[in-house]
């Protein structure tokens, strides 16, 4: 038995060792001898419309392409892996699309139905074809409340830095943070009902959904964090620090000052240790082991 993880930065397990990765945890709670292929990483899209040449040579660094659907068709000896982890939506959505408080409901919600369902659909379709055996299992993970309620104001526009949001003087810090507030727990729950419909619609019995069950008080900044976030100095908060900056700064040259700085503090809005043990308990869930 393998597991295999295509995806984005959550499946990757942005800022986290290997060990902590929740693929790590399965692969290690299931008893496999053969470690999980990890062909997921950091930035990647769906890949139904296409993605960006550049390709970086650490997962930690974020990039659209290798994209998930190239991912599944890329995945070597397809019939031995006999348990698939995929997700992906949020980076064809854009992070910067959610935490922007000029972002209208309507927007985000078409782009949420199409990536999230449309595309997602599409990209299970194909992974269902190219991982034939009638022993696999596919498991597609959610989303989770990257700010809420329970956020603590005064932070989040660290957060909204982090990831170049920036907004204009006019617009008072607490009509901001409702309404950045109020787009990430949309994006959250409508994502989580658009992936649902996506394994419920694609048909095939191998397909189900983890829901790693994360509530407003896990959130960047909140009370019960199962995300990293960064620190009151905007520095990261992660396991793999010095690793990723050493990444970054081998794929960006040194005048791409912008592109740099957030890839430095990358793992910000993603499931911490505790959130990452969360998720795996969900696909283990799933898989009816525990």
């Amino acid at each position: 038995m393998k597991v295999t993880v295509v995806g984005d930065s959550v499946a990757w397990g942005q800022g986290l060792l290997d060990a902590h990765k929740y693929g790590s945890i399965v692969n290690q709670t299931l008893g496999l001898v053969t470690p999980p292929l990890m062909l997921a990483h950091s930035g990647a899209t769906v890949g139904l419309r296409g993605a960006t040449p550049f390709t970086a040579r650490s997962g930690e660094v974020p990039t659209s392409s290798p994209t998930v659907l190239e991912q599944v068709n890329a995945a070597p000896d397809p019939a031995d892996a006999q348990i698939v982890l995929l997700n992906g939506g949020i980076n064809d959505v854009n992070i910067r699309v959610i935490l922007n408080p000029l972002t209208t409901s309507a927007d985000l919600s078409h782009k949420t139905r199409r990536y999230c369902h449309d595309d997602m659909l599409a990209l299970l379709q194909a992974a269902t074809q190219r991982f034939t055996s009638p022993e696999s299992r596919l498991v597609v993970t959610g989303y989770y409340p990257i700010l809420s309620h329970e956020s603590a104001p005064v932070r989040a526009p660290l957060l909204l830095a982090t990831h170049g949001v920036s907004f204009t003087p006019f617009m008072h810090p607490d009509m901001v943070f409702e309404k950045v507030v109020a787009l990430c727990l949309q994006f959250w729950k409508e994502s989580t009902g658009c992936l649902r419909r996506a394994v419920s619609d694609c048909g095939d019995a191998r397909v189900s959904f983890a829901d790693a069950g994360f509530t407003e008080k896990n959130a960047v900044f909140a009370t019960a964090p199962l995300l990293w976030g960064v620190k009151m100095d905007f520095s990261p908060q992660d396991e793999v620090i010095g690793d990723r900056q050493t990444a970054c700064n081998v794929a960006y040259p040194p005048l791409a000052v912008v592109e740099r700085e957030a890839c430095y503090r990358a793992s910000a809005g993603h499931p911490n240790v505790a959130g990452a043990q969360q998720f795996a308990q969900a696909i283990l869930a799933s898989l009816a082991v525990v």
